[in-house]
């Protein structure tokens, strides 16, 4: 057994309370620069941003870069880029020669893929100018330069349905597009509705659309936002986006039953902790589904009259708005990442928890062909559901029963005998000070947790925790779980 300390802990008063998160510390991400052979140049570079689809399989991104005779563009090209995520060999780029007529979108089309058929199905987009927004459905065959010649295939399509500018996720499970949001062609046009597409990948046909009914909400009016989905629990996340020139936004939205199926589709605003980041428009975000978060990178913010490119890094815990409260924590990776971009696009290798950035247009409005990956690291493998009010302050020199479960991104608990749950410091929210940790008696033997079968319904862990010493504030106890490098924290307050 360890040897209790008796020393003292003592800490500076605080000035005032922090909103507190039972989040874990999340390993150390890190940018690094592809350097890939070959690649698009000249003016279809300005064609972006691309729509782009991700097989983990085979470790390709393909990109697409629209173009249409109404104006004077260079004509439209799909590259893909090998060893994607930094792993397997050199990356390089390579141009693909699709049979068939390509899409007509001169930009602002969206895109899904799906990965099993390898299929690229891109949607809408504006033609010449934006007038008007177009109702076409391609598919590209073959889209990662395996298995057979590309080729660019229309959909028919029984009730087409023009739009620009939205976000377009992909059911697998279904075939189903789910888009929202997007206009019709220039300003005062923008939209808030939610529409599937049948048959999306195009091996059935004919494909239609098919307008939700919804609760809740929905959203404002926007385009340029950003969707991602959660296929196991049937929940889209849109963030951001705009309705120029009236709103730029930093919302997060939650449509549960997404698909239309399991229920009446209903729109949440999310009640975040944390941040949240700037308003943007035409940023990225990718989801995590093994740790239920999403990642947004970058965008264009307003000041004033003034457009400017972001370079920010943030994570929104609880993504689906499931299992706790949905917290933004902003990132600082190590290395050298992309810097202020916008009209780039990012994938998520879930595997190996990479998220793959793409192109887009720097500070000054350079487009460029750049690639970076971040390194998330695996994450930890729980969350904390906490069994006790942390807001009600324990009178300093009491014991503090600290009781929680460990759960998993869904809030089902996880907690087990065979866990060991080991307190390792006390730390004061408001400043880095730190100290032992004290627990009252012998009830935690070498400051591990007690697991008791009788708390919540299923069991879960409690440190009687001695508050000797503690100033009043607010502080986090610390701990570790077994088979986890990540540290975790638990909340509470001493008066």
């Amino acid at each position: 057994m360890r040897n209790k300390t008796s020393q003292t802990i003592l800490f500076a008063q605080m000035a005032a309370l922090l909103i507190l998160s039972t989040e874990p510390a999340w390993p150390q991400a890190t940018w690094t620069e592809l350097f890939p052979t070959g690649g698009p140049s000249g003016a279809i570079l300005g064609r972006q941003p691309v729509s782009p689809g991700y097989d983990p399989a085979n470790n390709r991104l393909v990109v697409y870069f629209a173009s249409n005779p109404a104006v004077s563009n260079p004509s439209p090209e799909v590259w893909v880029l090998t060893s994607a995520n930094g792993l397997g060999g050199p990356p390089a780029w390579i141009q693909l020669s699709p049979s068939g007529s390509p899409p007509i979108a001169n930009a602002n089309q969206t895109s899904v893929y799906d990965p099993v058929s390898n299929r690229l199905t891109v949607y809408g987009g504006c033609y010449a100018n934006c007038s008007p927004a177009l109702s076409d459905v391609f598919v590209l065959t073959n889209a990662n330069g395996l298995g057979g010649t590309p080729a660019w295939v229309p959909i028919a399509v029984t009730n087409p349905q023009p739009r620009d500018g939205g976000s377009a996720v992909y059911d697998a499970s279904n075939n189903l597009m789910i888009t929202f949001g997007g206009g019709l062609a220039f300003f005062g046009t923008d939209q808030n509705d939610t529409r599937t597409l049948s048959n999306a990948n195009g091996i059935a046909s004919p494909s239609s659309w098919s307008a939700l009914s919804t609760s809740g909400g929905p959203p404002p009016v926007r385009e340029a936002h950003t969707a991602t989905y959660d296929q196991a629990n049937n929940r889209m996340t849109i963030f951001g986006g705009s309705n120029l020139p009236v709103a730029i936004y930093n919302d997060a939205w939650v449509l549960a039953n997404a698909n239309g199926s399991g229920g009446l589709p209903a729109w949440q605003s999310l009640t975040t902790s944390g941040g949240p980041p700037a308003p943007r428009f035409v940023h990225s975000a990718v989801y995590d589904s093994t740790n239920n978060r999403m990642i947004v990178f970058g965008g264009l913010a307003l000041s004033g009259s003034n457009y400017f490119a972001l370079g920010d890094l943030w994570q929104l815990s609880y993504a689906n708005g499931i299992g706790g409260t949905p917290t933004w924590t902003q990132l600082s990776p190590s290395g050298t990442g992309p810097g202020p971009n916008y009209s780039h696009v990012a994938v998520l290798d879930v595997a190996n928890n990479r998220m793959i950035v793409f192109g887009g247009a720097d500070q000054n409005s350079q487009v460029h062909k750049r690639v970076w990956v971040l390194t998330m690291g695996l994450g930890p493998l729980y969350s904390t559901c906490l069994l006790y009010d942390p807001a009600k302050a324990a009178k300093s020199g009491s014991t503090m029963p600290i009781k929680l479960q460990l759960c998993d991104t869904n809030g089902n608990n996880q907690s087990s005998p065979s866990i060991t749950v080991h307190a390792v410091s006390i730390t004061q929210t408001s400043t880095s000070i730190s100290g032992p940790v004290q627990d009252s008696g012998n009830a935690n033997p070498d400051n591990d947790f007690r697991f008791d079968s009788t708390l919540g319904t299923t069991g879960g862990y409690i440190f009687n925790l001695s508050t000797k010493g503690l100033a009043t504030g607010t502080y986090n106890l610390n701990f570790t779980v077994t088979g986890d490098t990540s540290v975790y924290s638990a909340p509470f307050q001493v008066k």
